[in-house]
């Protein structure tokens, strides 16, 4: 059952400070919009929440999609205006839930970068459409970029923080991996080991090994690769051995991430479970998100992740008129694609 906290209970400054200035532009956004926007025109421009879109990359929205979206039910709030209210109540929950925290903060995170990706199509529709001559290009601007500038650092931040993307300096946040358990530990970096477990430690205690588990594990990456086995970061089993299969099932129920530090045996250093065949896809997830962002309504994404006839549907309907598309890139954001062979993204 979820539990809530009316404080925050232990989280990182560098992850809550987002989700309150998320929390805080979701709702005075929201209010000024019912409200009819009162005060200077510059606290409109900032605190704009999202802006009505009527084509997504080029790709006409249905009109009657856009009258359910786009009709103002209080003031100039309407259903598409719940958006940004969504974010600033799955935000506060990323602050406040004592249980589920780091699912709330992924929704915060992808809807914070739905609002600035929309601002950013709509600064698109306004120069493609004609709309930039009649308001001039600095009316543009105001009306379409600046609305996206908290909601897109907001989204950067806390995808850095949690570990999502990787920054230059290559150090994680001690939360990492991102959206895992860390409870009873103490946030420090695995140790590599500089000699092999001792004779009978943790061997065969694995739940998942034993006779025919590999008949019932889906992933194949070669000879004899199930001979091999792993120590794994996790809390509270950092001292049992895993074979490649049970680290093949375990990146699909994301109990791993491509980033969690996994030791061979009888190896005297840590590497990413990435690196390790037959665990993760080939296929990148920065990759297959940023060509779902650009030629998603082209089906390319799909066609990198080897899922021909998908691909095949989303170019002969423009990705669904720009609806199969939006649904793709949220489920890529969020991790829940796979590639053709069932493996999660690297």
């Amino acid at each position: 059952m979820m539990e809530f906290t009316t404080t925050p209970k232990q989280q990182d400054p560098k992850i809550a400070i987002p989700l309150f200035v998320a929390v805080g532009w979701a709702f005075i956004s929201t209010v000024f919009r019912a409200l009819e926007w009162p005060g200077p025109q510059i606290f409109a421009d900032v605190f704009k929440g999202v802006n009505p879109i009527y084509k997504v990359l080029f790709i006409p929205i249905p009109e009657w999609i856009t009258n359910i979206l786009y009709n103002d039910l209080i003031g100039y709030v309407g259903i598409w205006n719940l958006l940004t209210l969504a974010m600033g109540v799955t935000a506060l929950l990323g602050v406040i839930a004592s249980s589920n925290r780091d699912m709330f903060i992924k929704i915060a995170m992808l809807l914070a970068a739905v609002h600035a990706l929309v601002q950013f199509l709509s600064f698109i529709e306004f120069m493609t459409e004609g709309l930039s001559e009649y308001f001039g290009f600095v009316d543009t601007v105001r009306i379409t970029i600046i609305g996206m500038i908290v909601p897109g650092a907001v989204a950067a931040l806390l995808a850095i923080n949690t570990g999502l993307i990787k920054t230059s300096g290559g150090k994680s946040s001690p939360q990492t991996p991102a959206f895992f358990p860390s409870a009873g530990t103490s946030g420090a970096p695995i140790q590599p080991q500089t000699s092999a477990p001792a004779a009978g430690e943790a061997q065969g205690q694995s739940p998942f090994s034993g006779a025919g588990a590999s008949t019932a594990q889906p992933f194949t990456t070669g000879t004899n690769t199930g001979a091999q086995e792993f120590y794994v970061q996790i809390p509270g089993a950092s001292d049992r051995l895993f074979s490649i299969l049970e680290l093949g099932q375990m990146a699909k129920t994301r109990t791993i991430q491509s980033s969690t530090l996994v030791q061979q045996k009888d190896q005297s250093y840590p590497v990413a479970a990435s690196t390790i065949p037959g665990v993760f896809s080939s296929r990148q997830y920065v990759t297959t998100l940023l060509l779902s962002f650009f030629l998603g309504g082209l089906g390319v994404d799909r066609f990198y992740l080897g899922q021909t006839g998908l691909g095949i549907g989303k170019l002969l309907t423009l990705g669904g008129c720009g609806i199969w598309s939006l649904i793709d890139l949220i489920m890529i954001a969020m991790r829940n694609v796979t590639d053709v062979d069932g493996k999660p993204l690297a």
